[in-house]
C-alpha cells in the first residue's frame, strides 16, 4: 500500500509537470517576458484603472500579476522605469482589508507595504511603486502603469 502511494504521489507530480509544460508552450513570448519562473508583461506607456487594466491583461491571454515573494518583486521590478503598476491586489473593506487576490478570491500572503497616509472612502487597488519596491493603495479609478501575468 505504501508503494502504491508513493505511485500515485508521482504520477501526481508528472501530470502536473506534463500540464505546466503545456501551459508554458501556449504563452504569447512576443508579449510575456519569463522572469524567474513566471512570465509577465509590463505596460510602461499607458496608464488605465485597475478595472481596465485587469481587462487589458485578460486581452493579452494573462491577468494583473500576483506577486508571491520579495525575490518575484525584485525580479519583475529591475530595470522598469520609475512609476507605479497596478498588481491583482484589492480591498473591499476599506484601509483594515482584507486583501485579496481577484484572481484567486483569497488572502494574499505577501504585501509589502510602504508609508502612506492616504486614506479612500472607495474600494482599494494595490501599485507597487518601483522605487522601493512597495506597495501602497490607491483609489481603483487611478490611472497608472499595470503588470500582467501569463495564465
Amino acid at each position: 500500500m505504501e508503494m502504491e502511494a508513493q505511485l500515485r504521489s508521482l504520477r501526481n507530480i508528472v501530470e502536473t509537470q506534463i500540464e505546466q509544460k503545456k501551459n508554458s508552450d501556449k504563452i504569447n513570448k512576443e508579449v510575456f517576458q519569463k522572469k524567474g519562473t513566471r512570465h509577465f508583461y509590463i505596460e510602461k506607456e499607458n496608464k488605465l484603472s485597475w478595472y481596465s487594466a485587469a481587462d487589458k491583461c485578460r486581452q493579452l491571454g494573462g491577468h494583473l500579476a500576483t506577486i508571491r515573494n520579495e525575490r518575484e518583486i525584485d525580479r519583475v521590478f529591475s530595470g522598469v522605469q520609475p512609476g507605479s503598476y497596478w498588481v491583482d491586489i484589492y480591498s473591499l473593506g476599506g484601509d483594515e482589508g482584507p486583501y485579496v487576490s481577484s484572481l484567486s478570491g483569497k488572502e494574499v500572503k505577501y504585501l509589502k507595504w510602504g508609508i502612506d497616509l492616504t486614506k479612500y472612502n472607495s474600494n482599494h487597488c494595490v501599485n507597487v511603486r518601483v522605487y522601493g519596491r512597495e506597495m501602497y493603495t490607491a483609489n481603483c479609478t487611478e490611472k497608472l502603469f499595470f503588470v500582467c501575468q501569463a495564465k
